[in-house]
């Protein structure tokens, strides 16, 4: 079993590779816009995939709730109910 260090470099291992949806410069404007400032790259990187997870997460319950909500199955519409 990996000790938590190298699990921690393992991960920053892999986000090296990660290439966010949400830009890089993009995330860094809002943690400097928040005054969160950093150089290191894999710091941004690990808040661009929190960003995309969350974002994501967002979705898929969004979705799931238009399927329980909808009569039709051919075509399911996203609205700003399915959002709140």
């Amino acid at each position: 079993m990996a000790t938590e260090a190298e699990q921690v470099e393992q991960f920053l291992q892999a986000i090296e590779k990660f290439h966010p949806t949400i830009p890089e410069s993009v995330t860094e404007y809002h943690l400097r816009k928040s005054g969160f400032h950093t150089t290191d790259p894999r710091a941004v990187k690990t808040v661009s995939l929190a960003a995309q997870k969350f974002m994501a997460d967002i979705a898929h319950d969004a979705l799931q709730y238009c399927k329980a909500r909808s009569q039709k199955k051919d075509r399911l519409v996203l609205t700003m109910q399915d959002l709140q």
